[in-house]
């Protein structure tokens, strides 16, 4: 079961769903999930606190413990910005 944090539309149409403890979910206009992005993915942590698109359309999320991170949704890739 996912419990949902945060969740919201991004400009491209697809939705995204953070989580308390399963990271984040990338879903299709029909709700079908084709991303999962966690610590196995990259994620430093799977408890999600908030999410965010830029005008370069990636996608920022901030976790509980493991500071702030960006994916680029083009290549999947994550970077992460911890102190």
């Amino acid at each position: 079961m996912i419990v949902p944090a945060k969740y919201g539309w991004d400009k491209a149409g697809n939705f995204w769903i953070g989580t308390a403890v399963n990271g984040v979910y990338q879903c299709n206009k029909q709700m079908q999930v084709i991303n999962h992005y966690d610590r196995r993915a990259g994620l430093p942590d799977n408890s999600i606190s908030t999410l965010y698109e830029d005008s370069y359309h990636r996608i920022w999320v901030g976790c509980q413990f493991g500071g702030l991170n960006r994916i680029d949704v083009r290549n999947h890739k994550i970077t992460s910005y911890v102190s």
